[in-house]
């Protein structure tokens, strides 16, 4: 069955919500926070640009570009915010195809492309994952109040 990558827009938030809500690191998220934090992601395509990746009618993944700002005469950047299968899904050619796809995109679009950091294919977008971390120590102490 061949991979495919639908790409995402600001009306497909909770549908992006729903499908990473499923995977064990987001699946204690509360179910608005995760689509608020999906809303604000694909309503500014210039930063965001998200896709479900999709074998058959099944969703597997999802792949989220995030773009910057070159240097001084340099072209705008695209890197790889987010690569995430399914554990069950996961295989050495769905992580170069889904590197392919992002350097077509990033080529397509007149941007440099930073692979560099790519990583695997188990990783969540941050903005995703901060919104289920808990509070550092140092801001929980500070916050304390003694009698």
């Amino acid at each position: 069955m061949a991979t495919q990558f639908e790409q995402l827009g600001p009306t497909d938030a909770p549908r992006l919500a729903a499908a990473i809500q499923r995977w064990p690191l987001l699946a204690g998220m509360r179910r608005a926070t995760l689509v608020a934090e999906a809303e604000r992601v694909l309503a500014d395509p210039g930063q965001w640009q998200a896709w479900l990746i999709r074998r058959g009618d099944q969703v597997i993944g999802y792949l989220v570009l995030q773009f910057r700002a070159g240097a001084l005469f340099e072209a705008p950047r695209a890197r790889v915010a987010g690569l995430y299968v399914d554990p069950a899904a996961r295989s050495g050619e769905l992580a170069r195809a889904a590197l392919r796809f992002a350097s077509d995109v990033a080529r397509w679009l007149h941007v440099r492309f930073d692979a560099a950091d790519a990583g695997g294919l188990d990783r969540h977008v941050p903005t995703f994952l901060g919104a289920t971390r808990p509070a550092p120590r140092w801001i929980l102490a500070s916050t304390q109040v003694t009698a």
